[in-house]
């Protein structure tokens, strides 16, 4: 029987520190990745995600479980000294681990754009980042792209290479434009995927020269791996307030029907420790920031190599070209106008 059950973007699920925990808690773990965060909200909602642990995006702890008494608010005396080494630039992504009535929610960790990836050996960064999404709508070098499915970011980067602000009001004329532009990038995809190892493995090899949606939760292992040419990409301004992109936090939280909360705060506790940190920030699943690289303990175990592979220069000046992820008033119906599209696409060819 599995003592604790987590629900995760990949990563969290990394064996090695997983097996750590188990061995010092003397109990077993089960670790099962999402790709995407509405379904996973739903399933937490709904109570048909039996787990201890939750690892999502930053909108739905504050905006719809915490409202919905779905998840635990969490002792502040025992994590707040731990948070206080936090990046200081990242203080607004941290400040989504609150509750909007001040409880803390959850634990904010790895963080990051996420946005497009490309090979620059055919693309380059320069190129990409002053031309965003247009890339694959108006370059003349008409590259070869694939799509990555994670839905959410889908909808953020269809609405913004359309012209279009998610987080704004949307009328018929935008849906419109919306849809358009969702067809265009399903029929010109040439690889379409919910395994970011597959569109990286194409990358590599050549079979194409970017894919939509990434970022160096996609990207830095392949770099960590000697492949320099393949770099995340912020676009520099588009229609969100002038931004042209979308940066993220994830935020760990315990829901309230957890069995084991002590163990699972326990776990919260764990994965800020520096030595557990750093694996989070760089483990063989996946590289990323995280906002605890704030505190040299942790800092300092992270190797050049690894600064490297996220990107660390540009990580900063990327961040404030980003809008934070945030859930839009018309997402659901974003979410099944995508959804219709590609099973049209799917279902009638190209």
């Amino acid at each position: 029987m599995t003592d604790l059950q987590i629900l995760c973007w990949d990563g969290y699920d990394e064996s090695d520190f997983l097996h750590q925990f188990g061995q010092s808690q003397k109990l077993s773990i089960e670790a099962s990745k999402l790709v995407s965060d509405t379904w996973a909200a739903q399933q937490v909602m709904q109570g048909l995600a039996k787990i201890d642990i939750l690892n999502i995006n930053n909108p739905y702890a504050r905006k719809q479980l915490f409202p919905s008494n779905k998840i635990r608010s969490l002792d502040k005396s025992l994590f707040i000294p731990k948070l206080e080494y936090s990046l200081p630039w990242t203080s607004s992504l941290g400040d989504w681990a609150y509750a909007d009535s001040g409880e803390l929610i959850g634990i904010p960790q790895r963080f990051g754009p996420f946005n497009f990836v490309v090979n620059t050996n055919t693309i380059s960064a320069t190129t990409a980042a002053d031309e965003g999404f247009n890339l694959i709508i108006e370059s003349t070098s008409r590259p070869n792209y694939g799509i990555l499915l994670f839905p959410e970011f889908n909808v953020f980067h269809i609405c913004i290479s359309a012209g279009l602000n998610p987080f704004g009001p949307l009328g018929e004329e935008e849906l419109q434009r919306f849809d358009f532009m969702a067809r265009h990038w399903f029929q010109n995809a040439s690889l379409i995927s919910n395994d970011s190892n597959q569109l990286n493995q194409a990358l590599v090899d050549g079979d194409i020269d970017l894919f939509l949606s990434g970022g160096l939760f996609t990207s830095a292992n392949l770099r960590l791996q000697g492949y320099q040419n393949i770099q995340a990409i912020t676009p520099k301004s588009g229609p969100i307030n002038g931004h042209g992109a979308i940066a993220f936090v994830e935020i760990t939280s315990i829901p309230t029907q957890s069995l084991r909360p002590k163990i699972a705060e326990s776990f919260l506790s764990y994965i800020l420790e520096p030595s557990v940190a750093a694996q989070v920030a760089s483990n063989k699943n996946v590289c990323n920031p995280i906002i605890q690289m704030g505190n040299p303990a942790v800092f300092n175990l992270m190797s050049s190599k690894v600064l490297d592979a996220i990107q660390w220069d540009s990580l900063q000046e990327d961040l404030e070209h980003c809008a934070v992820y945030d859930i839009p008033t018309d997402f659901p119906a974003l979410l099944a106008r995508l959804k219709l599209i590609q099973e049209q696409i799917s279902n009638h060819g190209k």
